[in-house]
């Protein structure tokens, strides 16, 4: 006797569709009650900031000393630095993170942000503590909460110029021939005679237009007035019947009008935060961390150095750091307009500038 299917051990084509569409859509709700829970965790961890305490000894002892420095972006960070010994404050590059005075032994600072997009970030000193002072430099890193293994790289902004800078002499010691008329001007060039000069010739191409005619920015102060004097600057033919010091005059004046008062200005106290320490206030060589470098400081307001320079030596040497020299690089620590900031306040000063318009 054959025995017959039991009523319900079938499974009814619709019956497995219906339980198909409630089998995704349990998923699917789970997913959205998981991403919900995944952000309330991260509202209630918003509430509490994540604390981060780094000590600053000497470079020579340590330097900064902390334990792992990871967050993750988008989290509030409540960073605490405390010096051990020596004197420092502190900034982390491409943010507006910075200590608000210098700390001495035993003082303490905190400072609280939200961590900025995925990357690393440099935490360094901006007060001049020991002779490697250079080496004070710690990373934060800063994950991507989606994808926390995830490669980092620094922050990095388009460049303005496309530089070939392995064929930059970043390292060779210029030594301007001081017997010659070509060395380097004999006094502080004007532009503001410069201004005059050029108003009189009146060319019909602008100073940047003309100065990107003789190869800005890998061209030097030097190589510019040297055209002047050969007549071959299209428009400024006349410049070779001008004195010396009339055709530098004018040199100083191009120079003037390849920068803006802004990025004068920005640059000026981007080099008293970071670089008067070794170079001096005005830039000749004699700051108080000077006598303890490796290599001589240049005299950049001196008027045999930075006729020789041009600005794209500036701008590489100051990305890269210099080899040697206890430099170092802040291609890591500033952005592009701060490196071209600095650079045009380098060139600045061995011209006597007037203010723009």
């Amino acid at each position: 006797m054959q025995a017959q299917p039991l009523i319900g051990d079938a499974d009814p084509p619709h019956s497995r569709f219906w339980r198909t569409v409630a089998t995704i859509l349990a998923l699917f709700f789970t997913a959205v009650a998981a991403r919900q829970l995944r952000l309330d965790w991260q509202r209630i961890l918003d509430l509490h900031p994540l604390a981060l305490t780094v000590r600053a000894n000497l470079p020579e002892k340590g330097g900064w000393q902390s334990g792992p420095l990871q967050v993750e972006s988008g989290r509030t960070v409540r960073l605490t630095v405390a010096s051990v010994a020596g004197t420092h404050s502190f900034a982390l590059a491409h943010t507006q993170v910075k200590s608000s005075r210098p700390l001495g032994p035993g003082e303490a600072e905190t400072v609280e942000f939200v961590a900025p997009a995925p990357g690393r970030y440099l935490l360094y000193c901006t007060t001049w503590c020991s002779p490697d002072h250079w080496r004070m430099r710690a990373v934060i890193e800063v994950v991507d909460p989606e994808e926390p293994d995830a490669p980092l790289a620094y922050p990095q902004t388009p460049p303005r110029y496309r530089i070939a800078r392995e064929e930059l002499p970043l390292d060779v010691a210029h030594q301007a021939d001081t017997h010659t008329a070509t060395a380097g001007p004999n006094e502080r060039p004007n532009a503001a005679t410069g201004a005059a000069l050029w108003a009189q010739f009146a060319p019909a191409r602008t100073p940047k237009m003309l100065l990107g005619d003789l190869g800005w920015p890998v061209v030097t102060p030097q190589e510019v007035y040297a055209a002047l004097g050969q007549g071959t600057v299209a428009g400024l033919e006349a410049a070779a019947g001008l004195s010396d010091a009339a055709r530098w005059s004018l040199v100083a004046y191009l120079w003037q009008q390849s920068a803006t008062p802004q990025s004068l200005a920005r640059g000026a106290a981007l080099f008293q935060e970071n670089c008067a320490d070794c170079h001096g206030a005005t830039g000749r060589g004699d700051g108080l961390a000077a006598p303890f470098s490796p290599a001589a400081e240049p005299d950049f307001a001196g008027l045999t150095h930075t006729p020789t320079r041009s600005p794209a030596v500036y701008y590489a040497k100051i990305a890269r750091g210099g080899m040697g020299t206890g430099m170092p690089n802040w291609g890591t620590i500033l952005d592009e307009n701060d490196l071209w900031a600095l650079t045009d306040y380098l060139t600045s000063l061995m011209f006597d500038y007037t203010p723009k318009e």
